[in-house]
């Protein structure tokens, strides 16, 4: 999957289909984090052009932040808001930008992570891929760390649930032709997430069940 096609228009055309739903998904949390989740370091796994990224260092003056996107025009534009925002001083002391793919990549020596943030990114992924990424992880994440979760929902039934097949299928289509995604369906991943030790606090739909947010707490 390569966003570097995308990164520059990636704003407008979120706006343009969904106006500014998915920011209030990603944001749902931001003012309920505890001072222990925001007091150390957030991995922030695929956050696109960083808009989230500058939301929780701007509300959370003692976060620290590794930054992880395998888009090198991702990237660059999240650098780009953040200096902006902050300076580049503050940018660089506070947050670190890795250009990999979060399969693969491993968090600096000694690093660990009370808070781990994935927009919209899970989907992207298989439910084998997502397990190899939450054991890659399992020795960097804290006991009682918080995992922030937006993604897509499938409502169980009824036209809600007619209408989101509808959307995701077309999102996938569109992402698969503009990026060369494969994955075409939504993974299971509240089963990988529970089966490595986190339990689901609170979830909160939005626009007919098609989003949700979710806050998920390690117990081990």
């Amino acid at each position: 999957m390569n966003c570097d096609p995308l990164a520059r228009w990636y704003r407008t055309l979120e706006y343009l289909g969904m106006g500014r739903t998915l920011e209030r998904r990603r944001s749902a949390f931001l003012s309920e984090l505890a001072a222990k989740q925001t007091s150390g370091r957030a991995l922030l796994l695929g956050d696109g052009d960083g808009r989230f990224l500058a939301a929780l260092l701007a509300n959370h003056p003692a976060v620290r932040a590794d930054y992880v996107d395998n888009s090198a025009a991702m990237v660059a534009s999240a650098r780009r808001r953040l200096v902006g925002l902050l300076g580049k001083g503050e940018t660089k002391r506070r947050t670190e930008f890795h250009c990999a793919d979060a399969l693969d990549w491993s968090p600096p020596p000694g690093r660990s992570y009370g808070l781990v943030i994935t927009h919209f990114f899970l989907d992207c992924l298989t439910e084998p891929q997502i397990d190899t990424l939450l054991s890659r992880l399992d020795a960097f994440v804290e006991p009682n760390a918080t995992w922030i979760v937006s993604e897509f929902h499938q409502p169980a039934s009824g036209f809600a649930a007619w209408r989101a097949r509808v959307w995701i299928s077309g999102l996938y289509r569109l992402f698969g032709w503009a990026t060369g995604l494969r994955v075409r369906r939504l993974p299971d991943y509240r089963a990988r997430l529970k089966a490595h030790g986190y339990r689901l606090e609170k979830a909160v739909t939005a626009n007919l069940e098609l989003l949700v947010s979710e806050r998920w707490r390690r117990d081990q």
